[in-house]
C-alpha cells in the first residue's frame, strides 16, 4: 500500500503539475492576447493618429493652393485692371496729342491767315501809295 500511496501522491503531484502548467498557459495565453489586444489598440490609435496628420496637411496643402490660385487670379485681374489703364492713359494721350495737333494746324493757319492779310494790305499799301505818287506826278 505503501507503493500505492506513493503512486497516488505522484499522480497527483503530476496532475497538479499539469494543472498548474495548463494555468500558467492560460495565464500566458491571457497575457500575451492583452497585449496583443493592446498593440492592436495602440496601432489602431497611430492609424488614426496618422489620418488626422493627412488630413490635417491635405488641408493646409488645399488652402496653400487655393491662396496661390487666387494670388494668380488677383494678380491676372490687377495685371488687366492696369493693362485697360495703360490703355486708357495711351488713348487719352492720343487724343491730346491730337487736339494739340488740330489746335497746332488752327494757329498755323490762322497765323497764315494774318500774314496773307497783313501782306495784301502792305500791297494793296503800296500800290495805293504808287497810284498816288502817279497822281501827284501828273498833277505837277
Amino acid at each position: 500500500m505503501a507503493f500505492r500511496g506513493e503512486e497516488c501522491v505522484r499522480g497527483r503531484d503530476a496532475i497538479e503539475h499539469i494543472k498548474a502548467n495548463e494555468k500558467m498557459d492560460a495565464h500566458l495565453s491571457f497575457e500575451l492576447k492583452r497585449a496583443g489586444a493592446k498593440d492592436v489598440e495602440a496601432y489602431k490609435h497611430q492609424i488614426a493618429q496618422e489620418r488626422r496628420d493627412s488630413l490635417a496637411f491635405r488641408g493646409e496643402e488645399f488652402v496653400r493652393s487655393r491662396n496661390a490660385f487666387e494670388k494668380i487670379i488677383g494678380d491676372e485681374s490687377f495685371n488687366e485692371h492696369l493693362s485697360l489703364e495703360l490703355k486708357r492713359a495711351g488713348e487719352k494721350d492720343v487724343e491730346a496729342y491730337k487736339e494739340q495737333m488740330a489746335q497746332e494746324r488752327r494757329d498755323s493757319l490762322a497765323f497764315r491767315g494774318e500774314e496773307f492779310v497783313r501782306g495784301r494790305t502792305a500791297i494793296e499799301q503800296i500800290e495805293v501809295d504808287e497810284r498816288m505818287d502817279e497822281h501827284l506826278s501828273i498833277e505837277l
